[in-house]
């Protein structure tokens, strides 16, 4: 079956390519090398030879094969940077096997783009030609051209397909099944010892040279014929340039150094795991070896850390979208594991869901650094068109539409795929948007996503805060419990702080979702306390006036805190959201010891503040009885206080404080802080308290 290709995607993924090229040999005359990282440094290998494997005509491969000498003296950097273990140096986690991981990556895709060289014409394979050869064989598709598609055999598993997948094969094709054939005979790799060359076969070695010879193991003697084969093709490197050549010798050295650390290597945390594997699988691509798909398939064993509603353990838009994903999917096309493009596309579907208007995905959920920031969606572009086409699914072609709107995030990898997956640059099926009034709850992550017409709401009430005590890497942080999307007028955060014993602002660790009807009603609820201690019983005291040290909760002190008798300060909080097509109710109930507190709504820069007082900056005061709108050009928000008292009717007690946030001890000890940034609103009071406050999207103002 022959299917168009796709223009925009692989003209935009040229446009990129090039643009990041320029950048890398605008670099080479400012000597800038010498401080960049290993993964930089790799990623600007591949991006090269993808531009070199690429290259459409006798002009562009002569520029392209000219730019290789800088490969080389990339990778020659990179070679300095490898220590004795085979890992590279750099950054905080020493000899870090993932770590470099990533950079492997990088350098075994193009290590296996110089050897993937059939159908050009100034490396005519000997062997006999396809009888459909793909018109994406030299690299990149041509815009308005069509091609072949491939897909391995997790193709149509979706039980969301609609439509049939493209399944002619072509070299890709070809070379995926070549590779799914060697890793079910591992014993024809069994003399194979790690890190013994990567050609697609055992090597040609060049005259007076023996496969066993320490100079060949060591990369640094190349066969003048090595040859790569794959459905019928056999695909030379004789016909190379110098460079190539050179740079060919050193990447295969970079690879068998790492190779044995990569297999006896751990991780730091999830995400690290699918990086490594696919490390490991792409040394097993270049050059089957038992040893490495053992490696795998113990990773493996341990279950894809992905729940029910399609997210991975740390909750992460970020990894997901640059490491999860892409190197699950990687996996399963090296192994032919079906179930991991299973869960890469469980992964798509509940990005769907936490899509938001602006084109970011949601974050405030994360247990990683993206809780604090904004991830856009162009990053799972790649994911999106391969899961589009070979599940036939037009809501992720819709997405992945919207994904190239926002740029190509990874130009060399997109080009790296096309040349290897030319599948990936065909017209995608035909766009299916979202349904704009749908609801999902995500509960292991205590998460609401509600879309609407008139805009968007996001709940969150899965703070590991409560369980753990304490504000760390690879927990859920945020204390924002609510953001809403109407228009270009957006509320980025909406928070309650409070003085109390320095334990931070109101987290909630769960929430209850009750439908009514149009509307849904959210309960979030938390419980916080500190103690003040007694003496010790006469039995527990020591003369001398030495107590363990002990870690209260709050603080540390040699004071054996868990001998004493204690009296316990408590202040309970529960908000509930209810949501309408009119907008947001909030009800906030505050009970307990007598402490001042704030409600904080952060607005997105960019609009104009009406019927606030002003505080001081960008800082504004909510007065209870007035009406404050935020407004971005046409489109506006509105707050109104619709109750306000002490929760036993009388009337609401001013907090004496000026209203602020205040992050909690764990940030203000160490001089830090996770404070909202934008416009912000604040209405302040003291504990015990209730408010009613109604935030809907504001009609615009009538034309004059």
């Amino acid at each position: 079956m022959t299917a168009p290709i796709d223009a925009a995607f692989v003209a935009a993924v040229r446009a990129a390519l090039d643009e990041e090229v320029r950048s890398v040999v605008k670099e080479a005359g400012e000597d800038a090398w010498q401080h960049l990282e290993h993964r930089q440094l790799a990623e600007r290998i591949k991006a090269l030879v993808a531009a070199w494997h690429g290259a459409s005509d006798a002009t562009e491969r002569a520029e392209a094969a000219g730019r290789l000498g800088h490969a080389v003296r990339l990778a020659g950097r990179l070679r300095e940077l490898q220590g004795p273990s085979g890992l590279f140096a750099g950054g905080d986690n020493v000899d870090s096997p993932p770590d470099s991981a990533f950079s492997i990556n990088d350098l075994a895709d193009a290590l296996l783009l110089l050897r993937h060289t059939g159908g050009r014409p100034d490396s005519a394979p000997p062997a006999a030609t396809p009888a459909s050869p793909s018109p994406t064989s030299t690299g990149l598709p041509h815009p308005g051209g069509t091609s072949t598609g491939g897909a391995p055999t997790w193709a149509a598993r979706s039980q969301h397909s609609t439509t049939t997948t493209h399944t002619t094969a072509d070299s890709t094709t070809v070379l995926g099944a070549e590779v799914r054939e060697s890793t079910a005979r591992p014993d024809a790799a069994a003399d194979s010892a790690p890190g013994r060359g990567f050609g697609g076969q055992e090597p040609t070695t060049a005259p007076n040279a023996t496969a066993s010879d320490p100079a060949w193991e060591d990369g640094n003697q190349h066969p003048t014929t090595t040859t790569h084969t794959g459905g019928g093709r056999v695909w030379g490197v004789g016909a190379l340039g110098a460079d190539a050549l050179r740079l060919v010798g050193l990447l295969e050295e970079l690879l068998a150094e790492a190779t044995p650390a990569l297999l006896r290597g751990g991780v730091h945390t999830p995400n690290h795991r699918w990086e490594l594997s696919a490390a490991l699988a792409r040394l097993h691509r270049l050059r089957p070896q038992p040893a490495l798909a053992a490696r795998v398939d113990e990773w493996l064993a341990e279950g894809v850390d992905i729940d029910q509603d399609g997210l991975y353990s740390e909750r992460s838009a970020n990894y997901a979208a640059y490491v999860s994903n892409p190197s699950l999917l990687t996996i399963a096309d090296v192994f032919d594991r079906p179930e991991l493009a299973d869960a890469v596309e469980r992964n798509l579907d509940a990005t769907l869901d936490l899509l938001l208007p602006d084109g970011s995905v949601e974050t405030v959920l994360s247990r990683r650094q993206d809780q604090q920031h904004a991830i856009r969606l162009a990053p799972y572009l790649l994911p999106l068109r391969r899961m589009a086409h070979r599940r036939g699914r037009g809501d992720l072609a819709w997405a992945a539409e919207l994904a190239l709107g926002q740029g190509i995030a990874l130009p060399a990898e997109a080009a790296t795929r096309m040349a290897l997956d030319p599948g990936i640059a065909l017209a995608l099926p035909a766009a299916v948007p979202p349904d704009r009034r749908r609801r999902r709850v995500f509960g292991t992550a205590g998460l609401l996503m509600d879309h609407r017409p008139s805009g968007t709401a996001v709940v969150f009430g899965g703070s590991d805060y409560a369980r753990h005590g304490r504000i760390r890497s690879g927990l859920a942080n945020s204390p924002t419990f609510l953001r809403l999307f109407a228009g270009a007028a957006v509320l980025d955060s909406v928070r309650l702080s409070r003085t109390f014993f320095g334990l931070g602002p109101f987290r909630s660790d769960r929430l209850v979702v009750e439908p009514d009807g149009d509307a849904t009603t959210v309960t979030l609820t938390e419980t916080v306390a500190a103690s003040y201690f007694q003496p010790l019983a006469a039995a527990d005291r020591d003369a001398g006036g030495a107590y363990r040290l002990g870690d209260e909760g709050r603080f540390s002190a040699a004071m054996d805190f868990g001998r004493r008798p204690r009296d316990e300060v408590a202040l309970t909080t529960t908000i509930g959201v209810r949501l309408t097509g009119a907008g947001v109710r909030l009800a906030v109930d505050i009970a307990g010891a007598a402490v001042p507190w704030a409600l904080e709504l952060a607005f997105r820069p960019g609009g104009a503040m009406t019927g606030a007082r002003p505080i001081a900056g960008r800082r504004w005061q909510l007065d209870v009885g007035s009406e404050v709108r935020y407004r971005v050009g046409t489109e506006s928000l509105s707050v109104t206080v619709v109750e306000a008292d002490d929760g036993r009717g009388g009337p609401l007690r001013e907090s004496g404080a000026a209203p602020a946030y205040h992050p909690g001890e764990d940030y203000q000890y160490l001089g830090g802080t996770d404070a909202a940034g934008g416009e912000l609103l604040y209405l302040a009071a003291q504990a015990p308290a209730r408010l009613v406050v109604d935030i809907h999207p504001a009609a615009p103002p009538p034309s004059s």
